[in-house]
């Protein structure tokens, strides 16, 4: 047999590129899926440590609101008839 083409398979070229086209195409969009589920959870988990900083801060502002209230009372001085103000 002097014939090179003999029972050699018929390969479309366009077949070929159409089919790896289609294989790059899934890729990318996995890849896109991949990164969009990535950049999700990194904006939740950024939300939730913004607002465990601020339970956190508010926690604190509250306690030094409380310690920078001072309390006075009224105490009538025993020497004249008015009333002054003491820190209790």
């Amino acid at each position: 047999m002097k014939d090179k083409g003999f029972c050699s398979p018929v390969i479309d070229a366009a077949a070929v590129a159409a089919r790896k086209k289609k294989e790059m195409d899934a890729e990318v969009e996995r890849v896109k899926k991949e990164f969009e589920e990535k950049q999700k959870k990194k904006k939740e988990k950024q939300k939730e440590k913004e607002k465990e900083k601020d339970k956190k801060d508010g926690n604190e502002k509250e306690e030094k609101k409380a310690d920078d209230k001072v309390i006075y009372a009224r105490v009538q001085c025993p020497h004249s008839s008015t009333d002054h103000f003491e820190e209790a």
